[in-house]
């Protein structure tokens, strides 16, 4: 989960970074990064991608905190409960089911976006416990 987020991420950025007008309220967007400038790169993310930003977009926020810093952080729960002023047992717990409702949605978001048609077909087992 946690690349996939970093991937989205690294998207989202790219995308806003070629629209003058966010580069205009976010000038620090146009600074190289990498020896590269993000304003002149071009996304390129796959539809898996960006199915995995829908169903991340559409947790709640308290969620995509608990996620973003756990799995992309890669930070202790602490830190996420902390920001959240919640016990760190109660953080664990919403954390879990934030990772269940991250999951839920990209299941979710493939059936109803999937690029192609045999991806669609192919939704049904995604879901499937092993």
């Amino acid at each position: 989960m946690r690349p996939q987020l970093l991937v989205t991420v690294r998207e989202t950025v790219r995308a806003w970074a070629a629209n003058d007008k966010t580069c205009a309220a976010l000038p620090e967007l146009r600074k190289p990064t990498g020896g590269r400038g993000l304003h002149t790169a071009k996304p390129e993310a796959p539809a898996n991608r960006k199915l995995a930003e829908r169903a991340f977009v559409a947790l709640s926020d308290f969620s995509q905190c608990l996620l973003w810093h756990t799995e992309v952080e890669a930070e202790p729960i602490e830190i996420p409960a902390g920001l959240l002023g919640m016990e760190t047992v109660a953080a664990r717990t919403a954390l879990s089911r934030a990772r269940e409702q991250f999951r839920t949605g990209l299941v979710r978001a493939h059936a109803q976006f999937a690029p192609s048609e045999e991806c669609r077909f192919y939704s049904s087992l995604i879901d499937v416990p092993i």
